[in-house]
């Protein structure tokens, strides 16, 4: 099952916070599609929402007409 396919356990849940690392992400996101590549660690304790967060950004991502993988 490829990353857009899994069904996600919080997509009745309301996304809270996190909005200066995701515009953070966005800026990342707009310098690489400038032409400029980089990498990006997301680190954290078990259960702080890693994940979450990440799906969150992909999916904006998507909408603007970006590829995820």
């Amino acid at each position: 099952m490829g990353f857009g396919a899994q069904p996600s356990a919080d997509a009745d849940s309301t996304f809270v916070g996190r909005n200066d690392h995701l515009a953070r992400l966005t800026q990342l996101l707009d310098h690489a599609a400038e032409g400029n590549p980089g990498a990006l660690l997301v680190h954290g304790e078990v259960g702080v929402g890693k994940s979450r967060f990440l799906r969150e950004f992909a999916g904006g991502a998507r909408r603007s007409g970006s590829q995820m993988l």
